[in-house]
């Protein structure tokens, strides 16, 4: 139930408590044996974290949306076909050419299965990429990200702000909750921002990425680092096939963030802006007051 430091032993305490069933010998016995103060030798066996997650995952199953393509993925008649050859046909020709001399035919299938072929008109689906380590899943990934958002960037035009787009999101925001629609106006002016900083270089930039934006979980907190710290050094493929560094936004615990993934954390990117428009406030109120001393003279 908790742990406390003895200073003067230099040792942890541990407050436990058990739960012994009735009706067994041994632990009639150990219950007998439960004493304050007594000494007790534990070996540890297993982390059940994984377990425990598992469980978690099976009690709240009932509220997932794709609950349906969990428990019949093969509804489809056409699913097995497509996944017997990769159909990178939604992508544009430049990033499909750099993506078939980069990668081998299994990982373009996982590749292709992922980012969806252009025959499919499903709402939402689930693939599962599996590969014992060094298959190269982590590059795999990092291409499924550039082929996502090359085939938003593709559907919404090749300046991203389509007349049809643009109506179905401001219907959208509309309907969206107040705290959520102040987080994509951050969001946006922090993109914004971010592709005016070096002009004709962040332009670009724009053009490759467009409007769409790809939400990436894990597990564990190394497996995000591991892709934050990839993404970053190395990038992504444009939609011209050539390799950029998008804007990365690492959100969490802060304490469980890898100090590599801190410039791209939530937190540090909020105090950034903070302090540049305090900045921008200051340098304001000094050209000001400069022009109202000129104007004294």
């Amino acid at each position: 139930e908790g742990r406390e430091w003895d200073d003067k032993k230099r040792s942890s305490i541990l407050n436990v408590r058990l739960y012994l069933q009735n009706g067994s010998s041994r632990l009639n016995q150990a219950r007998r044996n439960l004493l304050d103060r007594s000494q007790w030798h534990a070996s540890r066996i297993l982390n059940i974290t994984s377990q425990i997650r598992e469980f978690q995952a099976l009690s709240s199953i009932k509220d997932i949306p794709v609950i349906p393509v969990i428990l019949s993925p093969m509804s489809d008649t056409n699913y097995d076909s497509e996944i017997k050859r990769s159909d990178l046909r939604s992508l544009p020709i430049s990033l499909r050419q750099i993506l078939k001399s980069s990668f081998n035919e299994s990982q373009l299938q996982a590749i292709s299965v992922a980012i969806g072929s252009s025959n499919l008109t499903k709402d939402f689906d689930i693939s599962l990429i599996q590969g014992p380590p060094g298959t190269g899943k982590t590059r795999t990934i990092v291409a499924i990200i550039s082929g996502l958002l090359a085939s938003v960037s593709r559907k919404t035009g090749d300046n991203g702000n389509s007349e049809q787009v643009h109506s179905s999101s401001t219907t959208s925001r509309q309907r969206m909750n107040p705290n959520v629609a102040i987080s994509r106006v951050w969001q946006d002016a922090a993109l914004a921002k971010q592709l005016d900083d070096d002009g004709e270089t962040n332009k670009k930039i724009g053009e490759k990425i467009g409007r769409g934006r790809v939400l990436i979980c894990a597990q564990s907190n190394a497996a995000v680092d591991e892709l934050v710290s990839r993404i970053s050094s190395l990038g992504i493929y444009g939609r011209d096939g050539k390799m950029f560094k998008p804007y990365l936004v690492r959100v969490g615990n802060a304490k469980t963030v890898h100090p590599n993934s801190m410039p791209f954390f939530l937190d540090t990117l909020v105090d950034q802006r903070l302090a540049e428009e305090k900045m921008r406030i200051n340098k304001a109120k000094n050209n000001k007051a400069e022009d109202s001393s000129a104007l004294l003279r």
